[in-house]
């Protein structure tokens, strides 16, 4: 900016007159119009929001009440500016939800972790919840139903159409991740005791919610066990295999040690494949 925008604002009431275009009295009545104190009365309600973090407390309360659902999550945004409209402008009201929005949104950015030797590589450090996957796709396609366990019976193409979408929300590109990202994460097994960190049939066999083990390597909670997870594939053709790596909750011990790779058709769907992604 050659001047900062408040003074640029200025430059009418000076330049206006000096030019002939319009004398200073009626210009200066703009300044003082209604409509511009009801903006800017929005604009200093969302930056105190944002000063004191009000905007990520109602966004937490948002999803307490409504859950991570779309269609409840988009009822409360409509209640909540079908409240504020009552008493302010349409606009102002805009301005107050949006950073709340954009909170939700950053919920995300928080249970991402760099992949260790991966710089530039952020890697979801859950499986995709099915909260987090009706969410962005509109519904939850599990068989083993609950919000805070990892989405199932999701094909390899489900789950890049999921990331495609993720990567307009975001506007940064979210895939699957590969191979050697996903072993990375995972670090060194040796003298690991699996028991900790791992959901297999040595225990009840069943899908549990997620992190409910320790993590491994950086944070990483999952990686192995509990339900095996798609890999990324720049394979062009519609009948070429994929991958999903790190065995799931009916797999042995020392099945899951190996860190199993499995190859299979990609409109493959099953209750014991999800999936994580990556941010570049």
């Amino acid at each position: 900016e050659a001047l900062p925008l408040p003074a640029t604002a200025l430059i009418p009431i000076i330049a206006f007159p000096l030019l002939g275009v319009e004398e200073i009295g009626v210009l200066s009545k703009e300044y003082m119009n209604k409509v511009q104190f009801l903006f800017a009365g929005g604009f200093m309600i969302a930056i105190a929001m944002q000063k004191w973090n009000l905007h990520k407390r109602i966004a937490l309360i948002v999803l307490s009440i409504t859950g991570f659902r779309s269609e409840r999550l988009i009822a409360g945004f409509m209640i909540a500016s079908f409240v504020l409209s009552m008493w302010i402008m349409n606009t102002s009201t805009t301005i107050m939800l949006l950073p709340i929005g954009i909170s939700i949104i950053q919920g995300i950015y928080v249970n991402l972790i760099t992949v260790p030797d991966e710089p530039g590589i952020r890697m979801l450090k859950t499986e995709v919840s099915q909260a987090l996957y009706s969410t962005i796709i509109g519904y939850n396609p599990s068989r083993f139903v609950g919000d805070l366990m990892p989405v199932e019976s999701v094909n390899w193409k489900e789950a890049n159409d999921f990331c495609k979408r993720l990567s307009w929300v975001m506007g940064l590109r979210v895939r699957l991740p590969k191979e050697h990202e996903y072993r990375s994460a995972i670090g060194p097994l040796r003298y690991v005791k699996l028991e900790k960190f791992v959901v297999s049939n040595a225990e009840e066999a069943k899908l549990t919610n997620l992190a409910s083990k320790e993590p491994l390597g950086e944070g990483f909670y999952d990686l192995l066990g509990n339900v095996s997870e798609w890999l990324f594939s720049d394979g062009v053709f519609e009948n070429e295999p994929v991958k999903h790596i790190g065995g799931h909750f009916n797999d042995r011990l020392n099945t899951i040690y190996s860190v199993p790779v499995r190859m299979v058709k990609r409109n493959e769907r099953s209750r014991l494949i999800g999936f994580r992604f990556v941010v570049e």
